[in-house]
């Protein structure tokens, strides 16, 4: 394994979720399922890209799951520590938009309360909506002051060279008060 793979890798194994206790996974749990079970198989990837990816699922799967042995996986437990406890976090949400509908008054974080929150993710998007070649895995965000910062992947989705800009745009929280704004040209080489 060249440095660059043995960095990544490293860097993937310590890669955790915000408060250190969940890894992060740029990948759904289906995702993650599918490839894993197309490489046991002996469906070998045909690309340097494709290969990489698969070492970073596994090292996901090793991180979040103590195994990077994808037959070993029930896809519910895998779902589970991607997503975390989702029916709770719905209905948590949920109560939020009502309560914000109804105009009442939404019960205050706590001080230091971290709060890390994904609301509409991509999947659940019609195609005919999403760009072929990028995307997010999530569109709508929440997130508390106390949580420092938060982690966007935007996907490449057919591995092709490319750019993308991202910008922040205020909304409740202000840019310069209550985040650093964000205004920059993202380039994808191929693969």
């Amino acid at each position: 394994m060249d440095r660059y793979k043995a960095h990544q890798v490293a860097q993937d194994t310590a890669l955790l979720g915000e408060d250190d206790s969940t890894p992060f996974s740029e990948w759904s749990a289906l995702e993650i399922y599918k490839e894993l079970i197309e490489e046991k198989q002996g469906n070998t990837p045909a690309s340097e890209a494709q290969k990489e990816k698969v070492l970073r699922m596994k090292t996901f799967l090793k991180a979040s799951m103590n195994t990077d042995q994808i037959e070993k996986v029930q896809l519910e437990d895998l779902k589970k520590a991607i997503d975390g406890d989702n029916m709770m976090t719905r209905i948590k949400y949920r109560r939020q938009v009502t309560n914000f509908i109804a105009g009442k008054q939404r019960a205050p974080i706590a001080k230091g309360e971290i709060i890390k929150q994904e609301h509409v993710q991509a999947a659940h998007i019609d195609e005919t909506e999403k760009n072929a070649d990028f995307g997010f895995t999530c569109l709508h965000y929440s997130v508390s002051e106390a949580s420092g910062s938060i982690r966007i992947n935007i996907l490449n989705k057919k591995e092709c060279a490319g750019r993308v800009h991202v910008t922040t745009i205020d909304a409740e929280a202000k840019a310069g008060d209550d985040y650093e704004k964000v205004d920059e040209t993202i380039v994808f080489k191929q693969g």
